[in-house]
């Protein structure tokens, strides 16, 4: 071969290698500019920051050192001070940047997550980066620009913590020996992750349910050592939901939804009651059937999504289990199954969110499409998530194979 036959090969693989890493460069790309934007949006050029729920933290640090009760400034379990305290002794504007900048590394564990359970194995480690890469830049800006997750960034919440722990355990990212620590853990912050424990048992997962208790009761164990007084008062006093204003246009649960619909609170929480309990049962035989498929992620998010619902409680930062959802299916399933979480996304999406904020007063349009955020998790509880294609989740390779029978909105 002679020498200009080479040079005119070696150029061709030259290129055609840059064009392979053309589509991850672009993700990527991508990606760094949302992280760019969700950091200048609540960190506005020239503008002071201000962060409700960082300020309410700092606000609750200070009166439990002055001695009074935590629980008359926030109604979390006590154990969450550890987490809180550094906020105390740094500089206000250095404890916000934290905070953020931790909450933004959060974000992209869980679109790493996301971007491992869905990226098919390869033969070519090249070509597995690549789609790895490329399912990471997606899941990231995706993830970052959702209105759940502008919230969590905008208010400064402790809430995403509590939601990674819980997801990077329950859909099988976590190690099979430690599965149900996160959880118990995220349970102790936040009580929402309780959900699981009661799916462990109905689909048998002995181990996940018995790791899941232990960690919960060392965790609520640690907070009586070190907050004795404030742990036996929360205890005592778990249900903070009427002091919260369950009314509240932004309280996106299905008890939010009655009693803005209800104006008798006696009457919505009796229809809430039964209402809530019968979802909580359908979303267990859902994700039950998910995970008898082998569709540990599928099952997941089945609970997941509806403990943002039957909560009495429920902010919009929680609903970011809505958008994992939506991007589970947008990477990971089929036709049908993408056009369901292209749809699912929408609703959790900044444009649907500027769309109602635009609408004059508390128009009927505005106040249906707000309450479209509440039912949403309510469908997936009833009727489950679509079959993408194989589940990917590590587990026993016959489970992974079977179908067994399909969900309602089922697009096999």
């Amino acid at each position: 071969m002679t020498h200009s036959a080479q040079g005119r090969t070696g150029q061709g693989h030259t290129e055609q290698q840059l064009s392979r890493w053309l589509a991850p460069g672009a993700a990527l790309l991508a990606l760094a500019l949302m992280v760019l934007t969700a950091w200048l949006n609540v960190f506005p050029i020239g503008k002071e920051p201000y962060f409700i729920d960082l300020e309410s933290y700092r606000d609750t640090l200070d009166g439990v050192v002055a001695g009074d009760l935590m629980y008359d400034w926030l109604g979390y379990p006590p154990v969450t001070l550890i987490i809180l305290s550094p906020l105390r002794g740094l500089p206000q504007l250095a404890g916000d940047r934290l905070w953020t900048g931790g909450t933004i590394l959060m974000a992209l564990a869980l679109a790493a997550a996301l971007a491992k359970l869905t990226t098919p194995p390869a033969a070519d480690a090249e070509a597995a980066r690549r789609g790895f890469l490329i399912r990471f830049g997606v899941a990231g800006s995706l993830l970052l620009i959702s209105f759940p997750m502008t919230s969590q960034l905008a208010t400064g919440q402790i809430t995403l913590i509590v939601i990674t722990l819980a997801f990077l355990d329950a859909s099988g990212v976590l190690s099979r020996r430690f599965q149900g620590t996160l959880v118990g853990l995220a349970a102790s912050l936040k009580l929402l992750p309780l959900m699981f424990f009661p799916y462990y048992l109905v689909t048998r997962q002995w181990r996940q349910l018995i790791l899941a208790a232990t960690a919960f009761g060392l965790s609520v164990a640690v907070g009586f050592a070190l907050f004795p007084v404030d742990s036996a008062y929360f205890w005592a006093h778990t249900n903070s939901s009427e002091r919260l204003g369950p009314a509240r246009a932004d309280n996106v649960s299905l008890f939010g939804l009655l009693n803005r619909w209800i104006q008798d609170p006696a009457v919505a929480t009796w229809v809430w009651l039964p209402l809530a309990g019968a979802i909580g049962v359908a979303a267990y035989l859902r994700a039950w059937q998910h995970f008898r498929r082998g569709e540990q992620v599928q099952a997941a998010l089945v609970v997941g999504c509806t403990s943002t619902v039957v909560s009495p409680i429920a902010w919009p930062h929680y609903q970011v289990w809505l958008v994992l959802a939506a991007i589970w299916l947008i990477l990971w399933g089929n036709r049908r199954a993408r056009l369901w979480g292209m749809l699912i996304y929408l609703v959790y999406s900044l444009l649907f969110a500027y769309v109602l904020f635009g609408m004059t007063g508390q128009s009927m349009a505005m106040r249906l499409g707000w309450e479209l955020m509440v039912l949403v998790p309510v469908l997936i509880a009833v009727l489950g998530l679509p079959h993408g294609q194989t589940d990917p989740t590590p587990g026993d390779a016959t489970r992974r194979g079977s179908r067994g029978p399909g969900s309602l909105l089922s697009s096999d």
